[in-house]
């Protein structure tokens, strides 16, 4: 069993998007707005196939959760 996919939630998408891609050469796979507005991005690694999905929520949906929820999957 081993990490496939990993999900983090970001304050600044752009930001986030730019140091990913940019920085570390991940390459967006898909991306799009979610039903309250917020905005999402699926990234990954192409030597590895390892994912990397930011989320990030609107002001209003941020103050409602106050954790960190990271998602993950394996195989």
């Amino acid at each position: 069993m081993g990490l496939i996919y990993f999900g983090i939630r970001v304050t600044d998408f752009e930001r986030s998007l730019g140091f990913y891609r940019e920085g570390l050469g991940l390459m967006k796979l898909r991306g799009g707005r979610m039903p309250h507005g917020g905005r999402r991005v699926l990234l990954a690694d192409p030597g590895t196939g390892l994912r990397l999905e930011l989320n990030w929520y609107l002001p209003i949906h941020r103050s409602r959760r106050r954790t960190f929820r990271g998602r993950a999957s394996t195989t």
